[in-house]
């Protein structure tokens, strides 16, 4: 089809590393240096790589890992998701192997 959109979920932690989050940490680094490498690799087919930083966000994982922390400070799953679909919409060739924030589409 000569285009396409691949989109990678990563993390704060996949650009700055954290005591204690080894793997985690390592495979979100993994996410965003494979966007950057398949925005370069198939830039000239048409395809766009991007990944997205959704944030703390109210779900079981990020509950077992602050335990501490009140759920209702966070947004929701689906507050998320609406900022995901706005990058989708809105996602161009220039932005292609570019990191995104939630803040960037909330």
């Amino acid at each position: 089809q000569r285009q396409g959109l691949i989109v990678n979920i990563s993390s704060g932690v996949g650009r700055v590393g954290k005591a204690g989050w080894g793997a985690y940490a390592v495979s979100k680094f993994a996410c965003e240096g494979f966007s950057q490498v398949v925005a370069n690799d198939y830039r000239d087919d048409g395809i766009i790589s991007v990944a997205f930083n959704p944030g703390g966000t109210r779900t079981p994982m990020r509950a077992a890992a602050y335990p501490q922390e009140d759920p209702v400070t966070l947004k929701t799953p689906q507050e998320t998701a609406k900022a995901l679909l706005r990058l989708i919409e809105t996602v161009s060739p220039e932005m292609s192997g570019k990191s995104f924030d939630y803040e960037d589409f909330a």
